[in-house]
């Protein structure tokens, strides 16, 4: 009989996130949903009003097939609570769509790293792997790759792709005790206390662009009223 790795792996995923999330409501004040839709609302200060021809809210593939038949377009991937700088749509335009197939740029990132580390900094984000808010794609068959991000890293390391760099960073990625990644790592509700008080502790040391200022403070705001 066949295993089939993959399927046992999400199965699995999502079994430790519904563990993960009743923790998170049995110790916090705001639920897991509100707080997701609370930062979701913080991260739509820097999309909404920018210059964007569509804003595709779900990842929709019937939408993208027809969108990946116009030649001069980019598909930016960003999850619900990263924060993309306002003028992200007008440099994209600037990329020529005939020359490259994908555009990578730095974003500056809140850290909570491993299981009970918190990264009180902000720092350029390792080249090495490609994360959400931080590339746009060509489309044509690769927006197949877009529901996971780890797909992105994939294709870059082993296809031949023209690929243009941006060396200044764009955006603000949020990893914070919420993330479904990190909430899958804790192996009870005391790990994820501890964590998420180090990251509301980690807070009060970082720095951001002057851009983003609002968010930040609006984000210290939501972790502090936990």
């Amino acid at each position: 009989m066949e295993v089939d790795n993959k399927t046992d792996f999400w199965q699995e995923y999502h079994e430790k996130s519904a563990r993960a999330i009743t923790w998170w409501n049995e110790l916090f004040r705001t639920p897991f949903l509100e707080f997701k839709h609370r930062l979701s609302a913080i991260a739509a200060r820097y999309y909404v009003s920018s210059p964007y021809d569509c804003i595709i809210q779900h990842l929709d593939y019937h939408y993208l097939t027809a969108i990946g038949e116009l030649s001069n377009t980019w598909i930016f991937p960003m999850d619900e609570d990263d924060w993309p700088h306002p003028e992200l749509p007008n440099i994209l335009r600037k990329v020529n769509t005939k020359n490259f197939d994908y555009i990578l740029w730095d974003v500056h990132r809140i850290c909570v790293l491993g299981r009970q580390c918190v990264k009180a900094d902000v720092d350029y984000y390792d080249r090495n792997i490609v994360i959400s808010n931080s590339y746009a794609i060509h489309p044509g068959e690769r927006h197949a790759h877009m529901a996971y991000h780890g797909r992105i890293d994939h294709i870059l390391r082993n296809e031949d792709t023209r690929t243009k760099y941006l060396k200044h960073p764009l955006g603000v990625k949020v990893d914070n005790p919420s993330s479904l990644s990190l909430l899958v790592r804790c192996e009870n509700k005391e790990m994820l206390a501890k964590i998420t008080q180090q990251f509301i502790e980690g807070l009060d040391n970082i720095k951001v662009p002057e851009t983003f200022k609002d968010g930040y403070d609006a984000l210290k705001a939501e972790m502090r009223a936990l």
